[in-house]
């Protein structure tokens, strides 16, 4: 997902710092587990990595954007898992939601940043721009 808030007229992206399994800035994200709904998904992975409840969610909107990656031979082994692939959304969060990664039980993260489109496209792994880019055309980012 790409989430993201609007402070009056400035709109920021939230990025996590993962350090399990390989070290950079990305977005939430997760596995789909059976039975489960795209939106039932976002939630639960808000809850799990963001400590964001769904009062906090203001909405949700398919960007209509796909991606998979093949994990390196090491991660194969670890986890059993040849790669993944991606359906991306954006996720608008109230202006108010308080963000913490520390009840985050598998330590995937140890930072988090609310950051502007420009400086996100920065940071985040290579594989998520296009999904930036995809969510800030749709919501409007730097729009006057």
């Amino acid at each position: 997902m790409v989430p993201y808030r609007r402070l009056g007229r400035r709109l920021e992206f939230l990025v996590l710092h993962r350090v399990k399994n390989w070290n950079g800035w990305e977005f939430p994200k997760g596995g789909i587990k059976s039975g489960e709904k795209d939106t039932d998904t976002i939630l639960r992975e808000l809850a799990e990595e963001c400590s964001c409840g769904s009062g906090d969610l203001l909405s949700i909107t398919p960007l209509g954007y796909k991606f998979s990656f093949s994990y390196p031979e090491e991660h194969r082994k670890k986890s059993g898992f040849s790669g993944a692939e991606f359906e991306t959304f954006a996720v608008e969060l109230s202006g108010s939601a308080k963000v913490s990664i520390e009840r985050n039980t598998e330590r995937e993260h140890d930072a988090f940043r609310w950051l502007t489109e420009a400086e996100a496209a920065k940071i985040i792994h290579p594989d998520l721009v296009e999904a930036l880019r995809r969510a800030a055309k749709l919501i409007g980012a730097g729009r006057s």
